[in-house]
């Protein structure tokens, strides 16, 4: 499982991220806000930026306690070829995540 230490969110509906160990990435969550109705609230890009916070534990970041985006989620947005690596190998019968 990975954790934000760091998160600033920008106008432009992207985050800058930076996980546990380290690894820094830009995340753009621009058509999550534009899709989901939790989110309406945050299309506004002054709010989407004011209104952000990280989970006490790093597990994710949330919006006022309405929007919420999972760290895991997070990070395999932004490196696809490890959401491959982390579960490709799966056994059988071993559920996989919903990126």
């Amino acid at each position: 499982m990975h954790r934000i230490v760091r998160a600033q969110a920008r106008p432009d509906f992207s985050l800058d991220i930076e996980f546990e160990d380290g690894v820094s990435a830009r995340v753009d969550v621009s058509s999550l806000v534009a899709m989901a109705e939790v989110a309406a609230p945050f299309r506004s890009p002054t709010r989407f930026v004011s209104a952000m916070t990280i989970v006490e534990d790093g597990e994710a970041l949330h919006w006022d306690d309405q929007f919420e985006l999972h760290a895991d989620s997070l990070r395999y947005r932004a490196f696809p070829e490890e959401l491959t690596r982390d579960y490709s190998a799966a056994p059988v019968g071993q559920g996989r995540p919903a990126a």
